[in-house]
């Protein structure tokens, strides 16, 4: 199990300094360049937003926006193009309009900016519901075309997921 916790500092104008994740890291899922259990909080250097926490991988906004990702990727549920695991921080794509991720059981769910919903990783169940079963996806792909999506939460247990639109 990974624990985060995120924690903003004094005078940072509400800056985010981590996130801090300690527990299970077999897979790099805590982002510090190692696969060794932590007992104690570690530190994830930069500045961030907001962090989702998957089985064995993490999801995280830097404040610029920007989307990053580590852990393991047997189902590209780090959305870098490979199945390759990451034990550091990895920037996906290029884009810095991410404002929400959920993280599932091998899979990924990102909200940007313009209300639109994007999914990678496992989708053998049709979890990723863009409407295939092609599995695994590689890359974040729109899921419809609605520009009016608020809110994503992903199963982490079993494969199935559920959005809010607005």
């Amino acid at each position: 199990m990974i624990l985060a916790l995120t924690v903003m500092a004094a005078g940072s104008a509400c800056q985010p300094l981590g996130p801090w994740g300690w527990g299970s890291n077999q897979a790099g899922q805590l982002g510090d360049g190692t696969a060794t259990n932590r007992s104690q909080p570690t530190a994830i250097e930069g500045r961030w937003a907001s962090v989702a926490i998957g089985q064995r991988h993490t999801l995280a906004i830097r404040a610029d926006g920007s989307l990053w990702a580590w852990g393991g990727n047997g189902s590209g549920q780090l959305g870098d193009g490979t199945a390759t695991g990451h034990d550091r921080p990895t920037r996906i794509g290029a884009d810095s309009n991410w404002v929400s991720v959920a993280t599932g059981l091998y899979t990924s769910f990102g909200i940007r900016a313009d209300g639109t919903l994007w999914a990678w990783g496992a989708n053998n169940t049709g979890q990723l519901g863009d409407g295939t079963t092609t599995s695994p996806r590689l890359l974040p792909g729109q899921v419809g075309s609605a520009t009016n999506w608020v809110d994503v939460s992903a199963g982490c247990a079993t494969p199935h997921d559920s959005a809010f639109r607005s």
